[in-house]
């Protein structure tokens, strides 16, 4: 089967995926340090004040809205805090 992928187009994604991927997590880790030197405690008690990508994941959401934007529907964003989940 021909997808209409070549090896082009295949390393132009891979490239905008990893560079998408590493500009999110330096966003969610300057979101929480700001917070943090703001005076707010809740990035650190999460951990989320490090560049380490794992605790800026979330995958309620953030699976979500990439296949919502793989399905060409839009762009969403989302922001949830880990205590909350835990929490119920």
């Amino acid at each position: 089967m021909d997808f209409g992928l070549t090896p082009e187009s295949l390393r132009a994604g891979l490239i905008f995926y990893f560079l998408l991927f590493a500009v999110l997590i330096l966003r969610a880790f300057a979101q929480a340090w700001l917070a943090d030197r703001m005076g707010d405690p809740t990035p650190r008690s999460d951990g989320r004040v490090t560049l380490y990508p794992p605790p800026h994941v979330d995958l309620l959401t953030a699976m979500p809205v990439h296949v919502i934007i793989n399905a060409d529907a839009g762009l969403i964003g989302a922001a949830v805090s880990a205590r909350s989940l835990a929490t119920g």
